[in-house]
């Protein structure tokens, strides 16, 4: 049978960690090892309390720090992505459902705001539906759109049509044109 020490161990999840974070921790773990070889002592200016303080610190901002760098890069990952890119999407929301340490409070878009989870995997899903849509664009010319429409009909009518060949310019021609309309008229066909 387990003791329940062991139980409470074993369910503790192993997080990897960088190689700066494992030398902070092993010093951390000797500070605590010569503190209490040494008796524990009370006092704060003893030397084992100010190592034993000193390596906690450091190992507090280096994890401190690299909460911060992980967060920065998933904002830049979410920044850089697609709104196509379904995977961030269900990565983001499996986050967001699995971690209480990466929680976030309050989920914002341009016209709404979100604080509890349900709202805030409404307003998810909103916003990449938003993102998928094709929206009309008001500045955009409809009539030149039809007008070029049209005219890529016709070309295409005309290049079909067998009967019609149309012949390269030879540079006779180029030569008989006046000579400010050569340059002009030669990049135009070629």
């Amino acid at each position: 049978m387990l003791s329940s020490k062991e139980i409470k161990f074993s369910w503790k999840k192993k997080i990897s960690c960088s190689p700066k974070l494992a030398n902070a921790v092993s010093k951390s773990k000797k500070a605590f090892y010569f503190r209490k070889k040494a008796g524990s002592p009370p006092s704060k200016d003893n030397i084992y309390n100010i190592h034993r303080l000193g390596s906690k610190r450091t190992v507090r901002s280096i994890q401190r720090q690299q909460s911060v760098d992980k967060r920065n890069q998933l904002h830049e990952e979410i920044m850089r992505a697609s709104d196509r890119d379904e995977d961030l999407f269900f990565r983001l929301i499996k986050t967001q459902r699995s971690s209480s340490s990466q929680f976030t409070h309050t989920l914002q878009t341009a016209d709404k705001e979100a604080s509890t989870p349900d709202d805030m995997n409404d307003l998810f899903k909103e916003h990449f539906a938003n993102l998928a849509k094709t929206k009309v664009n008001r500045l955009f010319n409809e009539e030149h759109d039809n007008l070029v429409n049209l005219d890529a009909e016709t070309i295409v009518k005309l290049c079909e049509n067998e009967e019609i060949t149309v012949q390269p310019v030879t540079s006779n021609e180029i030569s008989k044109l006046p000579r400010h309309n050569r340059l002009s008229t030669y990049c135009s066909h070629v």
